[in-house]
């Protein structure tokens, strides 16, 4: 009683549904997804053919939320309803037939037992049935007047194992709804390469940065003053529980936020659209996984050609040959060919260098994509 959750990680609540749905007989799993309140969020879609979606919410070692949805005919996602007792058994144990039936009368559910809250809605229109269900763990919230560490932030001071290090001074942090940059010498200089995943339940709040599953650094957070504070170990060291930056392989930030209205408030951006930054940000959606968000911004042709699940195919293909996406290049290359722009972007990925092109019309659509080799590495004397 009161468990919420049960201390339940992220990473076992995944392998649970996974087993219990077949995820892996389907051939789907899970991707990431939008960060909410700052915590990572895991989405898989598609499956049964009541087209349902399942999304998890929280750090790796800790699960917060569960959201499973469902959009159907009737027979169909009616059936996935009725399953969710034996779905969400493992997380909910008091979610049962009578919670269901209760929803399918009332079309709304708003319940609070054992630490957790379940938010549910029901609707029918047409032989067509809509339905969410979102499981919240109450005893892992966000702590009270937790604010995070979104934001972009310039270091004032770095301590690391008792000594000043005045070379990390005027460095840029940036943090975005789990996605992390870090010390980018400027501004114009941010990229998102790295997540993070905060904890606002513990005293002191902890953060982790990843760089793909590896941890990069692990610590503990405070905004204080109008500064934020992060004092970390980095990789394998033991995470530091106060902010002194005077433990062996600890480091200490303070950092203040870039003023609103100055240049280096946010990455260079500009409200007129420009082809390189269209390209890039495309290419962040197939690697984040967005591949719907994607192929809206196909042309007419292209999108029928390549919609959102031939898309994810070509992606699922491409790191299938190539390996893992690892990062783009700062500079890439522009072309013009009649009315279309060109930008061609400069990828690396675990097994090889590849071009990704991507071709713009007048109208700021993707008129074309392709995925070309890479130029040839110079063999070593």
């Amino acid at each position: 009683a009161g468990s919420g959750f049960g201390g339940m990680s992220r990473v076992h609540a995944q392998t649970i549904l996974e087993d219990t749905l077949g995820l892996k007989k389907l051939n789907l799993a899970f991707r990431k997804g939008a960060a909410k309140r700052g915590v990572p969020s895991l989405i898989v879609t598609g499956v049964g053919k009541s087209s349902a979606s399942f999304e998890l919410v929280g750090a790796q070692d800790k699960l917060v939320e569960i959201t499973i949805s469902a959009a159907g005919s009737k027979y169909e996602a009616n059936k996935a309803l009725e399953a969710m007792p034996t779905v969400m058994k493992p997380f909910v144990p008091w979610l049962n037939k009578k919670f269901i039936e209760a929803l399918a009368k009332a079309g709304q559910m708003d319940v609070k037992i054992d630490g957790v809250r379940v938010v549910a809605s029901r609707t029918e229109k047409d032989n067509k049935l809509n339905w969410t269900l979102t499981a919240m763990d109450l005893l892992h919230q966000s702590g009270p007047g937790d604010q995070g560490i979104d934001g972009i932030w310039q270091v004032e001071s770095a301590t690391t194992a008792g000594k000043l290090s005045p070379t990390i001074k005027g460095r840029i942090l940036a943090f975005d709804e789990g996605k992390a940059c870090l010390r980018a010498e400027s501004i114009q200089m941010i990229d998102y390469r790295f997540n993070y995943e905060i904890e606002s339940s513990t005293k002191p709040r902890t953060f982790a940065v990843y760089n793909g599953e590896r941890a990069m650094l692990r610590g503990v957070y405070k905004q204080e003053g109008g500064r934020l504070y992060l004092c970390f170990g980095r990789g394998k060291a033991k995470p530091p529980e106060e902010f002194s930056g005077k433990g062996l392989l600890h480091t200490l930030y303070v950092l203040k936020k870039v003023k609103t209205g100055t240049t280096e408030e946010k990455p260079a951006t500009t409200s007129k659209w420009a082809p390189e930054s269209a390209a890039r940000a495309l290419l962040a959606m197939l690697v984040k996984g967005e591949f719907e968000a994607a192929a809206d911004t196909f042309d007419a042709k292209v999108k029928a050609a390549l919609p959102a699940d031939k898309l994810q195919a070509t992606w699922q293909q491409v790191q299938g040959q190539a390996g893992k996406f690892k990062s783009v290049a700062k500079k890439a290359r522009l072309l013009d060919a009649e009315e279309n722009k060109i930008v061609d972007l400069l990828c690396t990925f675990e097994k090889a260098v590849l071009i990704v092109r991507l071709s713009y019309s007048k109208e700021k659509k993707v008129a074309g994509l392709f995925f070309l080799p890479g130029p040839k590495q110079k063999a070593a004397p």
